[in-house]
This record gives C-alpha cells, sequence and structure tokens, in this order.
C-alpha cells in the first residue's frame, strides 16, 4: 500500500485554481484538520473583498461517485450531513474528475439531499460545471 497518494491534494489545487482564475475570488486552503471542509471562498467585487465566505468540500477521483449519465451521485455520512447543513457558511460539494478535468459542483442543501437506510444521498448535476460565479448555485453569496 502507498504511504503517500497525491489525489485529494490535485483536487484541492485544481478548485483553487478554477476559483482564481475564472472568479477572481479568493480561495483559502484550510489546511488544518477538519470535518469536511476543505477550503473556504471569498467573494471579490471589482477586486473588493467582500467577507461573503463560501465553504467548500472537495472530493477527488471518480471513486467517490456513482456517476448516472448526467450526473455524479455522493453517498455521505450523516455526521458530515449534519454538520454541513448547520454550518454558517453555505456550503457546497465539489467533484473534481483529475482523469478528464472536469470540475462539477452543488449546493448541499435539504431539498437537494435524500436519505438511504444509513446515509444520504446527493446528486451533482453534469450542468453544474465549476467556471462561472453565476453557476455556483449559492443565493446568500
Amino acid at each position: 500500500m502507498a504511504r503517500f497518494d497525491s489525489t485529494e491534494q490535485i483536487g484541492v489545487h485544481a478548485v483553487g485554481g478554477l476559483v482564481n482564475a475564472k472568479f477572481d475570488w479568493i480561495f483559502r486552503e484550510q489546511p488544518i484538520a477538519d470535518m469536511g471542509i476543505d477550503a473556504h471562498l471569498e467573494r471579490v467585487d471589482e477586486g473588493t473583498p467582500t467577507g461573503k465566505l463560501i465553504g467548500v468540500q472537495i472530493k477527488t477521483g471518480a471513486s467517490h461517485f456513482h456517476d448516472t449519465g448526467d450526473g455524479l451521485v455522493y453517498y455521505g455520512s450523516l455526521t458530515h450531513l449534519d454538520y454541513w447543513l448547520n454550518h454558517r457558511l453555505p456550503v457546497l460539494l465539489v467533484a473534481h474528475l483529475p482523469k478528464t478535468g472536469e470540475t462539477y459542483r452543488v449546493h448541499v442543501e435539504s431539498s437537494a439531499i435524500e436519505k438511504t437506510a444509513k446515509q444520504w444521498k446527493i446528486k451533482i448535476p453534469k450542468a453544474n460545471v465549476l467556471g462561472t460565479a453565476e453557476l455556483l448555485g449559492v443565493s446568500q453569496v
């Protein structure tokens, strides 16, 4: 078994690069132990930081998802769901697929969640490409 796997860092860096290049927003990786927030995004309007933040959880690689053709389904623990739904910031779940370079997002909110017997699931539509501020899908920011 490998002692090091760069997969997760590849996703964090890819999303950070997209946020900087496409949005011109601030990307702050959370380098300390966390409960499920990999980074914060801060909205910037005309070069001025606004103090409006979004929490981001980045999942890297196809192994985290079930591909339905038009979307990616993520299954998660109830502990993470509770944390994300009760977080002070809106939370985006971001899927980065390094083999294709595709990056998708979904706002984690109650209406998007389906509970299963022991977990929950959320569908990330492939139409939700991370690339423009209008497509962040979080109205509070």
